[in-house]
C-alpha cells in the first residue's frame, strides 16, 4: 500500500508507540505474543502478527530486525513552505539537506545525529534522495520517526527558498574559500548541505552556498564518513 511502510527494531517501535501509536497497522514478530516487549502494544489494542524469521527477513530486506518490526501509516511529509513557516518565529534554527546520499546506514546515522542535536528538519530530493527503509529506521534508533522530513522535487529550488527566508546555506566541502567548522561565523538560521561520499556536493549547490566548511584532519586518513562528519559539524553548528 502507498500509505504504509515498515520499520524495525525495538527502539523504533517504542518511539512510535510513545508519540504516534495511532500509526500502527500491525506488529510483526517471530516471538511469542506473550513476550514482555509486546505488552504495551497489546494494551493499546495493536494487532500482533506472528511469522517466521525468514519471512520477516524477506519482507524487511534485512536480517537485523531483532525479531520485531511494524507496518505503519506513513508520517507527514512537510512541504518546504510549511517547514519554513513553522520556523519563522524561531531565532535559531538548523536544517540539514542531503544532496545525493543514498546509503541506508548513512541516512539512519545522519537522522540519529539530527535528532540528538535538535535539528529542525531534514530536506532531500525525491529523485536524488533515500527511501525510509527498515534499515534506516533501525540505524536511526527511531529518529526517522521523530525528525521532520521534507521531500522536494528540486533541492536547489528548496535551498533558494531557504535563502529567501534568511537561512544561510552552508556546504560541507573543502574548496578554495572554505573555512574550518570552528572558524565559521555564527549563523542564527542555517542549512547544512551534505553531499555523497563519492561525488560530494554538486557544483550547482556549491555555487549558491553562503559558506563552505570542512573538518581539519590530523591523522593519515583524510576524511570522515559522511554520517560521522555530520555529527561533528552539528555538534558545532547547533551549540555555538
Amino acid at each position: 500500500m502507498k500509505n504504509d511502510y515498515f520499520i524495525m527494531g525495538k527502539n523504533s517501535l517504542n518511539e512510535v508507540l510513545r508519540r504516534d501509536s495511532w500509526r500502527f497497522i500491525e506488529i510483526i514478530t517471530h516471538h511469542e505474543k506473550s513476550h514482555a516487549f509486546l505488552t504495551p502494544f497489546l494494551e493499546k489494542g495493536i494487532k500482533i502478527t506472528s511469522m517466521g524469521r525468514h519471512t520477516m527477513e524477506k519482507i524487511l530486506g534485512s536480517d537485523s530486525h531483532g525479531g520485531f518490526a511494524a507496518r505503519l501509516e506513513r508520517h507527514e511529509n512537510f512541504s518546504i513552505g510549511d517547514m519554513l513557516d513553522s520556523l519563522k518565529e524561531k531565532k535559531n534554527a538548523t536544517l540539514v539537506a542531503l544532496d545525493g546520499i543514498l546509503d541506508p546506514h548513512n541516512i539512519g546515522a545522519i537522522l540519529r545525529s539530527c535528532e540528538c542535536f535538535g535539528v529542525d528538519g531534514v530536506i532531500w530530493s525525491k529523485n536524488r534522495g533515500p527511501s525510509i527503509t527498515p534499515v534506516v529506521t533501525k540505524v536511526s534508533v527511531g529518529a526517522s520517526e521523530l525528525v521532520p522530513i521534507c521531500i522536494v522535487s528540486n533541492i536547489h529550488d528548496a535551498l533558494l527558498k531557504c535563502q529567501d527566508d534568511y537561512f544561510s546555506i552552508i556546504t560541507a566541502e573543502k574548496k578554495a574559500n572554505s573555512c574550518t567548522h570552528q572558524d565559521l561565523p555564527r549563523q542564527d538560521k542555517k542549512v547544512l548541505v551534505l553531499g555523497s561520499e563519492e561525488k560530494g556536493v554538486r557544483a550547482l549547490i556549491s555555487k549558491m552556498a553562503d559558506y563552505s566548511v570542512f573538518i581539519p584532519m590530523q591523522g593519515q586518513i583524510d576524511s570522515l564518513n559522511v554520517s560521522a562528519a555530520t555529527a561533528v559539524l552539528l555538534s558545532h553548528l547547533c551549540t555555538s
